[in-house]
C-alpha cells in the first residue's frame, strides 16, 4: 500500500475539511466521539469522516485518533493521487 497523507482541518462552527495528499475531498458525513477514560485505558477522542472520491463516487471512512495522533482508513478503494480533483 502506498503511504497517503490525510489531514483534518477543524474550526469552530464550520464544516470540517479533509485533505488526502493535499487535495480537499468531499465529506459525506463527519462526527466527533469523546469517551472519558476509565481504569483500563485513556478513553477515546476521535474524529470520523466518510469521504467520497469525486471521480468514482466510492466512499471511504477515515478516523483520526486525537490521543495517539494516528489515522485509520477503512474502505476497499483508497483514493490515489491521480483520482483527486483540486478544489
Amino acid at each position: 500500500m502506498i503511504n497517503q497523507s490525510v489531514e483534518f482541518e477543524i474550526k469552530s462552527n464550520e464544516v470540517p475539511i479533509v485533505r488526502i495528499n493535499g487535495e480537499e475531498v468531499p465529506i459525506v458525513s463527519c462526527s466527533y466521539h469523546y469517551v472519558t477514560s476509565n481504569g483500563a485505558g485513556p478513553g477515546a477522542n476521535q474524529i470520523i469522516a466518510t469521504v467520497m472520491n469525486p471521480l468514482t463516487s466510492h466512499q471511504i471512512v477515515v478516523a483520526y485518533d486525537c490521543i495517539s495522533k494516528s489515522v485509520f482508513v477503512q474502505g476497499d478503494d483508497w483514493l490515489k493521487p491521480d483520482d483527486l480533483i483540486a478544489t
